[in-house]
């Protein structure tokens, strides 16, 4: 299920770069773009944390989001149905482990955000506006959205490591 939910996500995002790419002849700015985000990946995950408050988070309805996303609300309920034990982060080791791949999450999600708003510049630049912004548009959902809640996420584990889990499982 969660992997379903990552590949409709994934593809309905993609939709528009590929067809954004198809229909320009020039591709060098592709391998100009892959590069710059990845030198992106070199800022500090520190830097990109925007708050240090999970209320932050929650304003920009980041409790909504994760009704949608894999391992999300909608589908940690359904796993529930047939297995009522079921919990993502059950315990100190889980939570580490969850950390690291939330980082790596989030990390995948400002490489993509990067490049897209190089790609949607790019389209701007060649008068290809609406393109542009369905492109901001899937870079908000596909990325910005996920980031939000990685970030959320690392401060709910955080807090998990420092206190005890029954509080707040």
């Amino acid at each position: 299920m969660n992997q379903a939910i990552n590949a409709f996500w994934t593809a309905l995002a993609f939709i528009p770069i590929f067809a954004f790419w198809s229909r320009v002849s020039f591709m060098p700015w592709f391998y100009v773009f892959i590069a710059i985000a990845t030198a992106a990946l070199f800022i500090p995950a520190r830097l990109i944390q925007l708050s240090s408050r999970t209320r932050f988070y929650e304003s920009l309805g980041v409790k909504t989001i994760r009704k949608l996303v894999q391992n999300g609300d909608l589908v940690n309920r359904l796993i529930r149905k047939k297995n009522p034990n079921y919990k993502v982060v059950k315990d100190r080791a889980a939570a580490v482990k969850y950390l690291r791949s939330v980082t790596m999450y989030e990390r995948f999600h400002f490489f993509f955000f990067i490049y897209f708003l190089l790609v949607a510049g790019y389209a701007i630049s060649l008068y290809r506006h609406q393109l542009a912004a369905i492109i901001l548009v899937m870079n908000i959902i596909y990325n910005v959205c996920p980031m939000l809640l990685h970030q959320y996420n690392k401060l709910r584990i955080s807090r998990l490591k420092k206190a005890s889990f029954s509080a707040f499982l």
